[in-house]
Formats: C-alpha cells, structure tokens, sequence
C-alpha cells in the first residue's frame, strides 16, 4: 500500500513539474498587451500583444475568453483579390524559440457583441489558452492609443486614417 501511495505522490509531483514547465514555456510581456478603446455605441475592438515561445517546439494560441463579450476570435490579416482583408483562423503560431506579434494590420484577438465600450484607463482579464495545454490569464489596459513600442505602427496608419478623412469632409463639403 505504501508503495502505490508512494507511486502516487511521485506521479502526482512529475505532472506538476511538468506543467509549470510547459507553463513557464509561453512568456508574454505586460508591457506590449494591450486592448483598443471603443467609442460609445461600438461593439467591437481588439487585442494586441506579443507572445513568446521559449520551448523547441511550434505552439500556437488556440482560444482567448474574456468578460467583456461572449464572442471572441483569432484573426490574421490576407491578401485576397489584391485586397488586404481580415479573416478568422483556427490558431496563431509562435515558433519554436520565437515569438509573435499580434498588432494592429496584422494578427489580433478580435472581440465581437461588446456589452459596453471598452474605455481607456480600464483593464479587462482575458485568458488565452495554448495548443500545449496552457492556459494563461491576462490583465489587459484598455489604451486610445497603442503602447510606445507600436507607435511607428499606428502613426503610420494614423496618416493613412488623416488622408481618408481629409478626402471624406472635403466630399461632404461639395455636396
């Protein structure tokens, strides 16, 4: 009997080595996550963070949940017919040894049906779950704007977005 109590214990004690290992296999950097403010009446933002993946292998994000919807999806941006469009994908791979970087224009944990706007200053949990079986819990700031590290990113679309409107009030104001 004392030694399958024994035998027990040790099994028990491998699987949680184990699992803090495979744990300790996904990094991600507080400073780079961070979720897209809403303006009122919008329901849908996103998430943007860089994920790391410290073992030899491929893992891929598998899932996200959050509070703040019921529906939220992984997203890649694709070029289809010459046109840079969003589409949701199964996972987002990290390789082996590297990292990912979901930003905006790029991959991103797309979040859907909003019960309220996202506004900057708040934090809202979010947990992601990985194709090794981990699953991580994640306290995200809501930001207007991206952290420094994305700004080359967002100013350059910023310019893009300057440009559309100038063009949209300088349409408006012919008609």
């Amino acid at each position: 009997m004392k030694t399958i109590t024994a035998l027990v214990l040790a099994l028990s004690i491998h699987m949680l080595n184990t699992s803090n290992a495979m744990a300790d296999e996904i990094m991600l950097p507080g400073d780079t996550a961070w979720a897209r403010a809403t303006p009122p009446g919008t329901t849908t933002s996103a998430i943007y963070l860089t994920l790391m993946n410290r073992s030899p292998s491929d893992i891929s994000l598998s899932a996200a949940t959050t509070e703040v919807t019921d529906r939220v999806e992984l997203h890649t941006h694709a070029h289809q017919n010459g046109v840079m469009k969003m589409q949701q994908v199964s996972e987002l791979k990290i390789p082996a040894n590297g990292q990912a970087q979901l930003k905006p224009h790029g991959d991103h944990i797309m979040l859907f049906n909003l019960a309220s706007p996202l506004k900057a200053g708040e934090t809202i949990s979010v947990e992601l779950n990985f194709t090794n079986g981990v699953t991580k819990t994640l306290e995200i700031p809501v930001l207007k704007n991206p952290p420094m590290s994305d700004t080359k990113t967002e100013q350059h679309q910023h310019k893009k977005d300057t440009s559309t409107a100038h063009q949209h009030s300088h349409d408006k104001s012919d008609s």
